[in-house]
């Protein structure tokens, strides 16, 4: 009769999170020195698995910043998972943007590069993740945390012990009024 998923109309399927992708930190990068004001950079970042040390992705990026007005990133990598190996090789380019802090010094951030339905997003980020086939802001990959998928965890478990509860109680006043009704029954006999 049914078909695939039918009758589980009120449950939905987990958004991806932000700590299952691969993710540029602009923050990061300022530490390092890779994003500094008035220079040229090229070089790899890697991201390998912590346990094992194995790699799982490697992106090339050269960093602009010598035209202060114009500050940008190019990323360029190959779309992983093609069985004939890898993939189209795509180039990126990422508007970068600073603001000032109040006790002097610059922070830098990324544009978001994604263009949607509606235009460009070109939303200010703290980092970019690499979800699909390109790297973009959180919002336009309708990437969620795990800990908002776990936060309201607790809640629904005492919702469902507190409804159980319930069903019991009325099983066990049916069965009291039962027993009564039982008990009248057999007295009058």
């Amino acid at each position: 009769m049914g078909g695939p998923k039918s009758g589980r109309w009120g449950r939905r399927t987990r958004r991806t999170t932000v700590e299952a992708c691969l993710s540029i930190d602009a923050a990061q990068w300022q530490r390092e020195e890779i994003l500094q004001p008035g220079c040229s950079k090229t070089g790899v970042q890697t991201w390998t698995v912590p346990a094992t040390g194995v790699l799982l992705a490697s992106i090339r990026y050269e960093v602009n910043t010598r035209d202060a007005a114009y500050p940008w990133l190019e990323l360029s990598y190959s779309l992983p998972g093609y069985t004939w190996g890898p993939g189209p090789y795509v180039r990126d380019t990422v508007d970068l943007v600073t603001t000032g802090l109040h006790f002097g010094g610059l922070r830098w951030w990324f544009r978001c590069p994604l263009v949607g339905r509606s235009g460009p997003c070109g939303r200010r980020v703290q980092k970019l993740h690499y979800y699909g086939s390109h790297f973009g802001c959180r919002q336009c990959h309708r990437l969620t945390y795990t800990s908002c998928q776990r936060a309201h965890q607790a809640e629904r478990l005492a919702g469902r012990v507190a409804q159980i509860r319930c069903q019991i109680d009325i099983i066990q006043r049916g069965l009291a009024s039962a027993q009564r009704r039982f008990e009248r029954f057999t007295a009058g006999r």
